[in-house]
């Protein structure tokens, strides 16, 4: 089995058997977005601007091989599941008292 970090950062596993880090890949999908203007908010004399987005095609993707797994971002997770993509994970993110990402207790599928 091979695991690709396509991540656009490390990825800093943090397991009981020990500390491994995955070396991102260059390989970087993405889910297209679009967005439009809408109705602005309007609060205590405020008009705030609202954007309605809405997501597009995943691309960047590489196709399933076997044996062969990706870990990628949770919005590519996701967008992944709706085609029927068994070979995504995501990271299971632990954070600090900050809220800053430490690293990952494991996956997500």
């Amino acid at each position: 089995m091979t695991l690709i970090n396509a991540t656009p950062h490390e990825i800093h596993l943090l397991l009981d058997s020990g500390y491994y880090i995955l070396e991102k890949s260059g390989i970087t999908p993405r889910v297209n977005q679009s967005s439009q203007n809408v109705e602005p908010l309007y609060c205590n004399g405020l008009s705030i601007p609202i954007k309605k987005t809405s997501l597009g095609e995943l691309e960047g993707l590489p196709d399933e091989a076997e044996g062969v797994y990706y870990i990628v971002s949770l919005l590519v997770l996701e967008a992944g599941k709706k085609l029927g993509r068994k070979d995504l994970f995501a990271p299971d993110t632990v954070r600090d008292e900050h809220g800053n990402i430490k690293g990952a207790k494991g996956f997500i599928q």
